[in-house]
């Protein structure tokens, strides 16, 4: 390796005779021929780059390699904590070549390449079977019962079936209970009226818990502590009072308000029941009512996002996402976005979480440095549950945030780099496509502007409308509601849709788990709680229940010329089992394969990876100085005599030096004349 001449500031005075001394050389060589100045990298160019050398016809007797470095005066503090050990390569390009023996899988079916993989061009379905309990009387002992609410409103809920899923809470006072004539104990069922009659729901489910609250708002209503009373497939037959009665009753303390939830999760929109009800005078009760989708990652999955979402990103950003991570995956070292430019380096990038439970917010770079802010995460925030995330930049105040589920969870400052230049995105992956995020992911935005913590909080709970204070700002939406295909409709007015690769597979948001847009109201349907004590039974029939299938993404091969290109993409549905059969335990004990459309049979395509032998020379290297606050004024040199290097010196040669955190010039001083040797 040649020898540096090292520049510190307690040897200032030897430097700078050195470096005279070197000057002098130039001059007395002169004479003997021209000095040619090759200059290369310069402040603030890309360190990795071609450039032109004289040819190597003509002989030099000395070569000397300026390094000057200099804080980048775009960063705040100019010179960072660097301490990093830094490399001048010079890459021979040696016009010789090499292979590497490949194999091609004929077919890829989602990523995987199976020794056999069955498909069906139809969609193909899982089943799935529960016990339905159910009580049965046998005798009255005693029965009391109490109305609360005599109204004529119409009301859709709890029981609009116009949308798949439904999740409605009700509050009932204990002033409200012991006026009906209800006492302490037993409430085995309740009655609705119904003014018309709509589509049955699947798996109705109704819960009651004891409340201390006194209203229910969208923002603060019950999460936990219920008993379940029922869950059954539901239709009614006729208008006026119908009866539901529990499974299991509800213990009344007598003295507590009293929540009742009635779910349930339909595959398809339907026609909505109605019933009669009453204004209560406050705020008794919060709905969500909607058809919600969200995409499922598992294995080698992603969503292309068009580059142009990113046209008017610069210096302020925010994306913003609800995450659900596999709890029998996560935490792994994977990509839940990720951005390039068209030199492929990084500009927007999280690891939620990385696997050391870390997670880190990239953004912003020049070349390939990035600005960052990574934060410990615990295992409850991003795996085996819901949680809102957002990320946001703003280079105007040089600040980085995270916020998880509304609170601040990282903040970073002196962070200038700006975003410019995005040609590549990814939800769910880097930006190759590779190392995918396992989990669910829903209504993923993407802003140009830094929102403030209350906009975040304000609208976390429910859609982006027109409404949003920072709407012009909204650069792509994707809610993930379509449920099937293999694009990601964007929402916002840009209409940049994406599209799915791999595929991930679309989840819908049971009526349990619905917890975003919803709706306060203060009418409450008319209702008779049922306090009766009986000779009774529970008994239960076994309900098998299908769902379809996500669709394969099969990608066939069978060009031996271009072997990595696909020669054609199919859309697709694994093989599958029908007709199952069950035990008294509700236990499979047979099932008929259906027989599947498609049979492939893996095969390997042979070819050579060819590529030219390149050798790496080092011309010069150092540990760049260590911290915060340093002046090097205009820049500080390092001078390197590479005179042994003349040979590769010629023509165009490829250079890359530095750790791009440091400004950095790079320049020869080519002196010609006869070499010593």
């Amino acid at each position: 390796m040649p020898e540096a001449l090292v520049m510190k500031k307690c040897h200032i005075l030897v430097v700078l005779l050195s470096f005279h001394l070197l000057l002098s050389s130039v001059f007395t060589f002169a004479d003997q021929g021209d000095t040619t100045f090759v200059q290369t990298f310069t402040f603030g160019s890309p360190q990795n780059a071609k450039f032109l050398f004289p040819p190597d016809s003509i002989r030099y007797e000395k070569v000397l390699m300026n390094y000057t470095l200099k804080c980048n005066p775009n960063q705040n503090p100019a010179c960072g904590e660097w301490d990093y050990t830094t490399h001048t390569y010079l890459y021979d390009y040696t016009n010789e070549y090499d292979s590497t023996q490949m194999f091609q899988p004929t077919f890829l079916a989602n990523g995987d390449s199976p020794d056999t993989f069955m498909y069906m061009n139809s969609p193909s379905w899982e089943y799935s079977a529960w016990w339905e309990e159910y009580i049965s009387y046998t005798s009255t002992i005693t029965f009391d019962s109490g109305i609360v609410g005599t109204g004529t409103l119409n009301s859709n809920m709890p029981f609009g079936s116009s949308e798949s899923d439904t999740r409605a809470q009700y509050l009932w006072t204990s002033s409200e209970l012991i006026a009906a004539g209800m006492t302490a104990g037993d409430i085995s069922g309740m009655r609705f009226r119904f003014s018309s009659l709509g589509s049955s729901m699947d798996r109705l489910t109704i819960r009651l818990k004891h409340s201390s609250k006194n209203s229910l708002i969208a923002t603060d209503y019950e999460m936990s502590g219920f008993t379940e009373v029922y869950s059954r497939n539901t239709s009614f037959i006729s208008t006026g009072w119908q009866s539901i009665e529990y499974t299991y009753p509800f213990i009344w303390d007598g003295i507590s308000n009293i929540v009742v939830e009635l779910i349930y999760d339909n595959k398809a929109a339907g026609v909505d029941n109605m019933v009669l009800a009453d204004s209560s005078g406050f705020n008794s009760g919060v709905y969500s009512s909607s058809t919600d989708f969200y995409l499922d990652f598992n294995g080698p999955d992603f969503v292309d996002i068009p580059a142009a979402v990113f046209s008017n990103v610069d210096s302020f950003i925010t994306i913003s996402f609800w995450q659900y991570g596999d709890p029998i995956i996560q935490p792994q070292s994977d990509y839940i976005f990720e951005a390039y430019d068209n030199a492929g380096n990084r500009v927007l990038n999280s690891h939620l979480p990385w696997g050391n439970s870390r997670v880190y917010w990239d953004a912003g770079n020049i070349g390939s440095s990035y600005d960052r802010i990574d934060n410990p995460v615990n295992t409850a925030d991003f795996e085996g549950k819901w949680n809102h995330w957002a990320f946001l930049k703003d280079v105007g105040i040089g600040q980085m945030r995270i916020y998880l589920n509304g609170t601040l969870f990282k903040l970073g400052v002196l962070k200038t780099k700006e975003m410019s230049g995005i040609s590549q995105f990814k939800i769910g992956s880097n930006g190759s496509g590779t190392n995918s995020y396992d989990g669910y992911i829903d209504e993923f935005c993407i802003w140009d502007v830094a929102l403030d913590q209350t906009t975040i909080v304000d609208y976390m709970y429910k859609d982006v409308d027109l409404g949003h204070p920072n709407y012009a700002n909204l650069q792509a939406y994707y809610q993930f509601n379509e449920g099937i295909g293999v694009n990601a409709a964007d929402a916002s007015v840009s209409a940049f849709d994406g599209s799915l690769f791999g595929l991930p597979g679309w989840g819908n948001h049971s009526g349990l788990n619905l917890m975003r847009n919803f709706q306060e109201t203060d009418v409450r349907p008319n209702v008779i709680f049922e306090q009766g004590t009986y000779v009774s039974n529970v008994d239960s029939i076994l309900i098998l229940d299908s769902i379809q299938q996500d669709p394969v993404a099969l990608f066939l091969y069978s060009d031996s010329l271009n072997p990595t290109i696909a020669t054609d993409t199919l859309y697709v549905w694994n093989a599958y089992y029908n007709n199952y059969i069950y035990d008294s335990n509700g236990n499979t004990i047979d099932s008929t394969a259906v027989i599947p459309d498609n049979t492939l049979y893996l095969g390997q395509i042979e070819y050579y990876d060819v590529f030219e032998i390149t050798e790496r020379f080092e011309l010069g290297r150092f540990i760049t100085p260590y911290g915060n606050g340093l002046d090097l004024g205009s820049g500080w040199t390092w001078t390197y005599d590479v005179s042994d290097y003349r040979t590769l010196l010629h023509d165009t040669v490829h250079l890359s030096a530095g750790n791009w955190q440091e400004y950095l010039d790079l320049q020869f001083i080519m002196i010609e004349g006869i070499p010593p040797r």
